[in-house]
């Protein structure tokens, strides 16, 4: 792959990636967590690179204690700290 040109995902491929459905995943783009762009029709596409490393992020925090870790792991990534 290119380097220049990211892999982009469907909503529905996204989701899969970081193990949420598409409902969650929706919320999450809606609290600024994880970012889409959209298509000339609107729908959501999700950068993999992005994907990934929120997945490898909210695992680190998973590991250290599920509902607290991830209470303050969303609220960080959605302040961009």
């Amino acid at each position: 792959m290119n380097p220049e040109t990211k892999q982009e995902l469907s909503i529905t491929q996204a989701a899969t990636v970081i193990g949420v459905s598409t409902v969650t995943l929706r919320k999450y783009d809606r609290q600024g967590v994880i970012k889409s762009t959209r298509t000339m029709g609107g729908h959501r596409r999700y950068a993999l690179d992005t994907l990934l490393a929120f997945k490898k992020d909210f695992q680190k925090f998973e590991r250290q204690g599920a509902t607290l870790a991830r209470k303050i792991f969303l609220s960080t990534r959605k302040n961009g700290e």
